[in-house]
């Protein structure tokens, strides 16, 4: 059982890790499609930018959710 805890909170974070770095990736791939340019890439905040949060927001919470299994529900 241990190393099914282990490897559930590694999926939950390795989740997380990929929503982050895709939030990451379309900002900065937004900046780029910038026609005047710009000079750093900002993160959105979820109120900023509704759409990629309903996309990337869930991907995030399942990473959470996945790490709290393993973390606290699966005994080991």
């Amino acid at each position: 059982m241990r190393i099914l805890r282990i490897g559930l909170m590694t999926l939950g974070l390795a989740i997380m890790a990929a929503a982050i770095a895709g939030w990451y990736w379309v900002a900065a791939f937004g900046c780029g499609m910038n026609t005047t340019g710009c000079r750093d890439v900002r993160i959105p905040m979820p109120w900023q930018d509704p759409e990629l949060f309903g996309v990337l927001g869930p991907l995030f919470g399942l990473g959470v959710a996945v790490f709290v299994l393993g973390k606290w529900v699966v005994k080991g």
